[in-house]
């Protein structure tokens, strides 16, 4: 096993499809891997280092943005990450091709819902 770069101590970390993501034991999230729909919630939608195996994506673990502190994060298989923050609340970023964000909409969307409304809360009560 290869150590994750960036120097970083995780009190969780988990692998998705294409990208996996941890929380820090100060509760700050992080993801790296492919970025090419903002599954890693930083922002930059494919920005950063690159991957030799994946055109779009950072190498290195990259903060998702916003300043929430999470209990957990859960890479999707796919496009997508959701983590429940110290609040206990749902917040998701990446593709909403299939409605992963929990918009509550019919309309789907082709990029990230992130640019607008980096999180959405989904009630949990």
């Amino acid at each position: 096993p290869t150590p994750v770069a960036g120097g970083l101590a995780f009190r969780e970390v988990r692998a998705g499809g294409t990208h996996g993501c941890g929380v820090t034991t100060d509760g700050r999230a992080f993801c790296w891997g492919a970025d090419d729909l903002g599954r890693l919630g930083d922002g930059r939608f494919g920005g950063g280092p690159r991957l030799p195996s994946d055109p779009v994506g950072a190498d290195v673990p990259s903060a998702v943005a916003g300043g929430h502190r999470f209990r957990s994060v859960s890479p999707g298989r796919r496009e997508s990450t959701c983590g429940v923050d110290d609040g206990g609340v749902v917040r998701c970023w990446g593709s909403h091709l299939a409605g992963e964000l929990a918009l509550g909409t019919a309309a789907h969307a082709a990029r990230s819902a992130f640019g607008t409304a980096p999180f959405r809360a989904v009630p949990t009560a």
